[in-house]
């Protein structure tokens, strides 16, 4: 015979599950919705990435190109179609509709680690504004 106490259980578990679907499929709309802003882009294999974008900077290409795949993993996004020139604030930028917290904080604990251990200059993403320069606050140039 089921109580009041078991009912009282099975409706939270409902009610939990019901939540959770829900937040994983809001989340993959969402992410999926920012992946869309990238897919009219051509397909640029991440080592050519380096060889257009950044062969005079004086970076090293394994570092810059760990930086690239890293940044990319972080955002949920494909490394191949992004620039150096994609902004935080407009490409980059949370889906709107959605909340403010998405992968960009994420990366904030990316940077503040990257920057911790490799003894790096201390830099806010807040004060980032393109790809290219979250590349350059947190590889090292070549002989460092």
């Amino acid at each position: 015979m089921i109580d009041i106490m078991d009912l009282i259980g099975i409706g939270f578990a409902i009610f939990l599950v019901v939540h959770i679907v829900i937040f994983v499929l809001r989340n993959y709309g969402r992410i999926r919705r920012k992946q869309e802003r990238f897919a009219g882009r051509p397909v640029l294999p991440c080592d050519r990435i380096y060889q257009t974008y950044f062969p005079e900077s004086g970076l090293d290409q394994i570092d810059v190109q760990h930086s690239w795949q890293e940044l990319a993993k972080t955002l949920k996004l494909d490394p191949q179609r992004l620039r150096p020139t994609d902004r935080f604030d407009r490409e980059l930028a949370p889906v709107v509709g959605t909340t403010k917290l998405d992968e960009l904080h994420v990366l904030e604990a990316v940077l503040a680690l990257r920057v911790r251990t490799r003894g790096l200059q201390a830099v806010d993403l807040e004060t980032l504004e393109t790809l290219e320069d979250y590349i350059r606050a947190t590889s090292r140039r070549f002989g460092a």
